[in-house]
This record gives structure tokens, C-alpha cells and sequence, in this order.
């Protein structure tokens, strides 16, 4: 559905301005933006956790074969992103030593889908990476076990509002295009302590995460990030 979010714009404007942030005026306020169903925003969060587990565990503490089967039996590969993929046919003891980084960023978008499906609190958009004692509690408390049943996961949950899903896109969304600003040049842009590409890279991923939520039929790696 077309969305207007000129009202709710000037509110996070105000907000960012606050914090140092510096957003371009000519940003579009009209989108275009449909929430995805949930089983499809739950089935992407639960394939990072796929590659979390195929990443963080070596062979001897998480069998190859029931991650494998984690991501067969509920429905997970068509919502993995080439590089994951990739990193899910990687030898287990190649996947341990080389890609530890790579699922990092993965974990950024997490925080985002987690969000929408009711984890709380809602993703920060400071810039600062996620840390281990939030990475355990959505990979390990608010995603049940590898052993559960993805229907009866969701059931339990209770999803945000098409509104706040919309309204926390744009802070990412306003945010990132100053990060984008920053890297080009103009350091004015953004907070002191705030690094353009480090922290501007969280944001990127925590909002791709967002606008892939609000954007049915969009492949992840097709997600446009543009600012």
C-alpha cells in the first residue's frame, strides 16, 4: 500500500537532530511498503540462527546433520542469503575458523526481525553492535531450541503494528542516510563518536532487515537499501 510518512518524518527529524544526526530534506516521504506474514519474517530469523549455530558450534558439540535437518524440516532455505548459503555448504571446520564475521552482521538484522515479532526492546539505532548477552537471549531464549515446532513458535507470538514496523524503518531508514552522508564526506552528519562505516554498517543491516519485513515478494539479497 502507498504510505505517506510525512507527519511522523518531522517527529524523527526533531529526535535525530537531537543526537547529532543530520538528515538530507529531500528524502522521500512516500512508500510503497506491505507488512510480510509473520511465518515469513519468523522462518528468516530462525535461518540465521541456522547459520549461527553452523558458525559458533564445531562438530563434536551440534552434529552437521541436525542443523541440516533444522533447516530442511522447517522450510529455511529459501529465506538464507547467498553468502549464507554459501557458508552452510562450507566444511563445519572451515565455516568455524573463516566466517565468525560474516554471521556478525547477520545478527544485526535479527535484532530487527525479532522486534517485529514481539522481542523486545525494539532495535537501537545508535549504531553500536549487538552484544553477547542480547545475542543469547533472542538465538537462544526467544528462538526456542532446534528441536521445536516453528507453527507453535509462532503461535505464541504477538507481531508489532503495520504503523510501528513503518515508523522504526524510517528512524533506520534517516539514520543510515546520514551514516551514507558521513562516508562521502560530510563528518557533520553524524555524532562524534559515531564511525560511518562500523557503526553505519549496523545500521545498514538492522534497516535492510526492516525494509525486507515491509517489502512481500523481495528476495533478501534484492532488499533495496538506497538512501
Amino acid at each position: 500500500m502507498d504510505i505517506d510518512v510525512t507527519n511522523h518524518r518531522q517527529a524523527i527529524l526533531k529526535v535525530l537532530g537531537e543526537q547529532g544526526f543530520t538528515v538530507s530534506p529531500a528524502l522521500p516521504v512516500k512508500k510503497t511498503f506491505d507488512l510480510r506474514p509473520a511465518d515469513e519474517i519468523g522462518r528468516r530469523l530462525w535461518a540465521i540462527k541456522a547459520v549461527v549455530l553452523w558458525v559458533s558450534f564445531e562438530e563434536r558439540d551440534l552434529a552437521s546433520e541436525k542443523v541440516r535437518l533444522y533447516v530442511l524440516s522447517n522450510g529455511l532455505a529459501r529465506y538464507l542469503s547467498r553468502k549464507e548459503t554459501a557458508i552452510l555448504e562450507a566444511p563445519r571446520d572451515e565455516a568455524n575458523k573463516t566466517h565468525v564475521p560474516d554471521v556478525g552482521w547477520s545478527m544485526e538484522g535479527a535484532w530487527s526481525l525479532a522486534w517485529i515479532l514481539g522481542y523486545t526492546p525494539a532495535p537501537d539505532h545508535s549504531g553500536f553492535m549487538i552484544d553477547d548477552e542480547r545475542i543469547k537471549t533472542i538465538f537462544y531464549n526467544f528462538i526456542p531450541p532446534i528441536t521445536a515446532g516453528f507453527m507453535e513458535w509462532l503461535a505464541g507470538r504477538t507481531p508489532a503494528h503495520f504503523e510501528d514496523v513503518v515508523f522504526m524503518e524510517d528512524i533506520f531508514y534517516c539514520v543510515h542516510n546520514a551514516a551514507r552522508s558521513a562516508v562521502i564526506g560530510r563528518k557533520e552528519t553524524v555524532p562524534g563518536a559515531f564511525d560511518p562505516l562500523v557503526n553505519g554498517g549496523v545500521i545498514q543491516e538492522r534497516r535492510k532487515a526492516l525494509t525486507w519485513a515491509l517489502s512481500p515478494g523481495v528476495n533478501w539479497d534484492d532488499t533495496d537499501v538506497s538512501t
